[in-house]
């Protein structure tokens, strides 16, 4: 009977509304940089290379906007977002790539984890940049 009492209290202490608090957190804190993440994407003056097609930077982040929407309740970070979302097809596999107004090609995933890291790092210093091959990339980088 104590046993099932104490089980029974875990199950209450765990089940509290200030239990959730602490999970509450992470996930206002992921959406926050994924919305800035979308936000750098139709921000920029990046072409977007799905497959054989080159979308604008808006277009692109339409289409990510309507991925996200689809599959929000499976993403835990905005790493994650990149991963599963942001860099690849879901039919076909096939990586998502960036064109700078330059040439410059980049991974999808390279540039925008670039972005993210430099976003985290540099709270109230302004966005990353935007039209230029990101932080920590070499130009013609693939």
């Amino acid at each position: 009977m104590a046993k099932r009492i104490s089980t029974v209290l875990i199950v209450l202490f765990l089940l509290a509304p200030g239990s959730f608090v602490a999970a509450e957190e992470p996930i206002a804190e992921a959406q926050g940089e994924i919305a800035y993440l979308l936000e750098y994407v139709a921000d920029s003056d990046m072409r977007f290379e799905r497959g054989t097609a080159s979308y604008s930077a808006r277009k692109a982040a339409k289409h990510l906007r309507k991925k996200y929407a689809y599959a929000a309740d499976e993403i835990t970070s905005a790493d994650d977002f990149i991963l599963r979302l942001a860099s690849r097809s879901w039919l076909t596999g096939t990586e998502y790539r960036v064109v700078a107004p330059d040439g410059t090609r980049l991974s999808a995933r390279q540039w925008l984890t670039s972005a993210l890291r430099a976003h985290r790092g540099g709270a109230g210093e302004g966005r990353a940049p935007v039209s230029q091959t990101p932080p920590g990339t070499s130009a013609g980088a693939p």
